[in-house]
């Protein structure tokens, strides 16, 4: 999942008066500096990141990168916010220069610019994630049951291929290139209903935390009780991972999305992890930070609304055999 400019800027809604400086006294950027810090803004975060932007995402850096430049040099950015800002090489240290270089006024504005590029582009960008639901739930939820009209006397596709007829397509590849499976009858997983589909998400791996599932989401829900009208953790799978980064989180709890959108940021220890995406109301995919081997630490999670929660001793970084 890429980290992108995108979500950082987007991040910035969160901001409040707290802990941003006033208009500074330090001399004002130039709108050349300014366009040279735009430029490794982007460059920098591009290069952080280990996914390789198409064609709509480069453009929509193009804008964002203009964007900057331009509220840099109109909002008279200090010398040291454009310093830091160029100087970021990750999405952590950008965060720490709106937060500590930016007036509560400049970081607004910032965000509306760049708000309004995100929503000419479509809203936000569709990553491969969101592509890979999308087809498997056409796939389950559309194309099936237009098979099984056309078909009464089966309860399944012989060949998953045969589902391409009502989907307007011929490639059977998720978008990470590898084939998506259909699961049908007697093994049908419990919460899925006529036909499940399946990708292993980018880690090429099934039974992962990572893994798209067309009736995700899906599942009947009980009755609620006083502890279900709450933003709670009720857990974490895998509470291990690779020291080196990468391990694929699910977190589990209430109410991640019923009350209306939220940002979240979720740190193992003192290091931050990546937000996947919110599978569900109960589910939260993250992608987890590297650490030192054999080392327990806190998994603490910050909603916006909603707080802190915290997981004690829950996640322990391992050195691959």
């Amino acid at each position: 999942m890429r980290k992108n400019v995108v979500i950082v800027l987007v991040g910035l809604a969160g901001i409040t008066a707290c802990g941003h400086p006033q208009e500074s006294t330090n001399p004002k950027s130039s709108g050349d500096a300014c366009s040279t810090m735009a430029t490794l803004v982007i460059k920098n975060m591009q290069a952080d990141d280990k996914h390789a932007a198409d064609e709509a995402e480069r453009e929509t850096d193009s804008k964002l990168k203009m964007v900057i430049a331009e509220r840099c040099t109109e909002d008279k950015w200090s010398a040291d916010a454009v310093t830091c800002f160029g100087t970021a090489s990750n999405v952590v240290q950008l965060q720490q220069c709106q937060d500590n270089q930016l007036s509560k006024e400049q970081a607004e504005k910032l965000e509306r610019a760049a708000l309004a590029v995100i929503q000419s582009s479509g809203g936000r960008r569709q990553s491969k994630a969101d592509i890979a639901i999308m087809t498997a739930k056409q796939y389950a939820y559309e194309a099936y049951p237009s098979w099984a009209a056309a078909h009464p006397d089966k309860v399944c596709p012989d060949r998953f291929e045969e589902l391409n007829e009502y989907m307007n397509k011929t490639d059977m590849n998720d978008p990470w290139g590898r084939p998506y499976k259909m699961i049908c009858g007697p093994n049908l997983p419990a919460g899925a209903k006529g036909l499940a589909v399946i990708s292993q998400g980018e880690d090429g791996k099934e039974g992962t935390a990572d893994d798209i599932k067309s009736w995700e989401g899906d599942e009947e829900k009980p009755s609620s009780t006083s502890a279900d009208t709450k933003l709670q953790i009720t857990g974490i799978e895998p509470q291990k991972g690779d020291a080196d980064g990468g391990t694929y989180v699910r977190i589990t709890g209430n109410r991640f999305i019923a009350d209306g959108p939220r940002n979240a940021k979720v740190y193992f220890g003192t290091r931050q992890g990546t937000i996947v995406r919110f599978a569900s109301d109960s589910e939260l995919i993250v992608e987890a930070p590297g650490g030192k081997p054999n080392e327990t630490v806190d998994v603490l999670l910050i909603f916006d609304p909603g707080g802190q929660l915290k997981i004690p001793n829950g996640f322990t970084f391992v050195k691959k055999p």
